[in-house]
């Protein structure tokens, strides 16, 4: 697929989340350990309840092992991302760094 049209679908994932208010903004999360609870306190706080693509503007080790043992929760960077994980997801969880090298 072209890459032209694969930004495309993207975007227009995304903007479908915007629509339907399951795009969630976060200024940026930082984790003194890699714990799973802080992570699970963290999606309590935020109202996710049901499954979750969160992506970030690049990797971060400590994110990344709070939330691999989280159920229904995907990570990824924004590189990475695209229209099916988005749309598979119910809510999209994205750092403002992230969102600000999406819209870039």
């Amino acid at each position: 697929m072209p890459k032209k049209a694969r930004r495309l679908a993207r975007n227009s994932a995304i903007l479908s989340k915007i629509q339907s208010n399951d795009l969630r903004v976060i200024e940026e999360i930082a984790l003194d350990q890699p714990k799973t609870k802080l992570m699970a306190g963290v999606f309590k706080a935020l109202g996710i309840d049901r499954s979750v693509l969160f992506a970030l503007a690049d990797r971060n080790e400590s994110v990344e092992r709070s939330a691999r043992n989280i159920d229904r929760t995907t990570l990824t960077t924004v590189d990475q991302l695209n229209a099916w994980d988005i749309l598979r997801n119910r809510t999209l969880l994205v750092t403002r760094a992230g969102m600000e090298k999406i819209l870039a």
